[in-house]
């Protein structure tokens, strides 16, 4: 099934996505696995996602809210985020998203192989504060931006991954989000070297 991405025209998001509905959750899981058109993709699903909480309010962790701000951070900043490809389904309900798979590992796995000489290269914060000040100035967050959540691929590249789900119309939520991300940008500079 195709639909229609919202997105702005002239974005390299492709001008639709697509739809994979699942027949049975059993067995269904989050990871690696190869699309039926041959490409690497990572696979989420909502279900055992990791809630985040604000202000009392639980927000989307897998689901159609979390799939439409990683489309719309990776509308604004292709070069350094995870590439949405899809929808998940089962019984009409939208339960996750299938993303490219990204050939990197995250800061952690990366740079603090045995967690006694923990740093992160200058060059690869200097990308994370770009990308931070370029999805703000456009009016948008991450919303989970942490080592865990920041790939480095083999040439020291920043992808990006797992943003939370917010209402990105929200524009209290916005700034909300936006803090934690400054908040958790100064710690990531704090591993600077």
């Amino acid at each position: 099934i195709e639909m229609g991405a919202q997105m702005a025209s002239g974005s390299d998001l492709p001008s639709t996505y697509r739809i994979s509905p699942l027949s049975s959750l059993d067995g269904a899981s989050s990871g690696p696995m190869m699309a039926d058109d041959g490409a690497m993709i990572f696979r989420k699903l909502a279900f055992g996602a990791t809630e985040v909480h604000i202000d009392g309010q639980v927000l989307n962790a897998g689901g159609r809210a979390e799939f439409d701000v990683l489309g719309a951070l990776y509308h604004a900043a292709p070069d350094s985020v995870v590439q949405p490809v899809g929808l998940i389904t089962h019984m009409d309900e939208v339960i996750g998203y299938d993303a490219r798979l990204v050939n990197g590992e995250t800061i952690p796995k990366t740079y603090f192989p045995d967690w006694n000489d923990q740093y992160v290269p200058r060059n690869v914060v200097e990308q994370a504060r770009d990308f931070i000040m370029r999805i703000h100035s456009q009016g948008l967050a991450h919303g989970d931006f942490n080592m865990n959540n920041i790939m480095v691929d083999g040439s020291g590249r920043m992808i990006v991954i797992d943003p939370v789900g917010y209402d990105m119309g929200d524009l209290g939520m916005v700034a909300k989000m936006q803090a934690r991300d400054l908040d958790r940008l100064a710690t990531l500079e704090k591993y600077a070297r």
